[in-house]
């Protein structure tokens, strides 16, 4: 099966945005603007009930046993579809739908108003999932780049027994077709005036690329300074070294993993927290990338590559 063009993802995404778009603009004419306008009060309520009463919540869910972290997630979770239920649930009690709307005039202006927001909901989802595309396709334009340098190597300079670099699937190749055709001629222009993600966050994912892609790139990044000073933590150490966890892992058991006393305690140690907020990931993702030179029979890894710019990240 041949791979899809650039064009026709584009052209699926865009149009299947715009199907989704519609579809939510006539349940909104459905549902009316009370009703639509409370559902987008749900939504915005949930997210703020999450993320602000998250530590009010966290309590609740003590007795699961996980790290405070997880934790913290599981008890914004909770908090924010209880406030979604709560809201949506009362606004059946409040408001009618269009159709059970007596007078023709009311009706129709609860109708459209509610379309608008309905629409309008719509190009929120369409933003945010491109903000989703944005970055995944930023990870996976800097992988296919990656084995595209060392195929590239390989061919100008053969060695007996290299095999080449794996072949990205299709998947990551169709993400970073995505991602370069979004960004391209009017729609990149449109595009990118919504996009308000910093552009050193697509920077340092398109480096978090490259460094994954590469065996030594990986080495140097654990050999870093501060990543190594974390690597080789006593507390850390312990916990690769205990019986019960590599166990654990063996079995791929990471619920109970999670319930480790052990793991929890790593997980809940303010200072090995603080020594991870001090690592500058970004300058260990340069150095890994940027640290040094592969050697010359190891034509099949990928080359060491320039630092992205701003304008180099696709």
């Amino acid at each position: 099966m041949s791979e899809l063009s650039a064009d026709t993802l584009k052209f699926a995404y865009l149009g299947g945005s715009g199907i989704v778009a519609g579809l939510l603009a006539w349940n909104g004419w459905r549902q009316g603007v009370g009703r639509q306008g409370m559902t987008l009060l749900a939504v915005a309520g949930a997210y703020a009930a999450g993320f602000f009463g998250r530590k009010t919540v966290m309590p609740a869910f003590a007795f699961l046993g996980y790290p405070e972290m997880l934790t913290e997630i599981i008890g914004g979770v909770a908090a924010g579809l209880l406030t979604y239920f709560a809201i949506h649930g009362l606004s059946s009690v409040l408001f009618k739908k269009t159709k059970d709307i007596a007078q023709r005039g009311n009706r129709i202006r609860s109708g459209t108003f509610g379309a608008i927001l309905g629409f309008s909901f719509g190009l929120m989802l369409f933003v945010a999932s491109y903000y989703a595309i944005r970055m995944m396709g930023t990870i996976a334009s800097s992988q296919v780049q990656v084995a595209q340098a060392g195929q590239e190597a390989l061919r100008q300079k053969p060695a007996p027994g290299v095999l080449a670099p794996e072949e990205p699937s299709a998947i990551v190749k169709g993400l970073a077709k995505l991602n370069a055709a979004l960004n391209e001629g009017q729609t990149g222009e449109i595009l990118h005036k919504v996009d308000r993600v910093p552009p050193n966050v697509y920077a340092m994912l398109f480096k978090l690329g490259i460094m994954v892609s590469s065996e030594d790139a990986v080495e140097r990044f654990l050999l870093y300074p501060g990543v190594a000073s974390l690597a080789h933590h006593p507390k850390l150490t312990t916990l690769k070294n205990d019986p019960v966890v590599a166990d654990l892992l063996e079995k791929k058991s990471y619920l109970r993993l999670l319930k480790n006393e052990k793991v929890v305690a790593l997980a809940n140690d303010r200072e090995f927290a603080e020594q991870i907020k001090e690592m500058n990931f970004e300058k260990a993702l340069d150095h890994a990338i940027t640290g040094g030179k592969l050697p010359e029979d190891s034509a099949s890894k990928p080359p060491a590559l320039e630092t992205p710019t701003q304008q180099s990240v696709p």
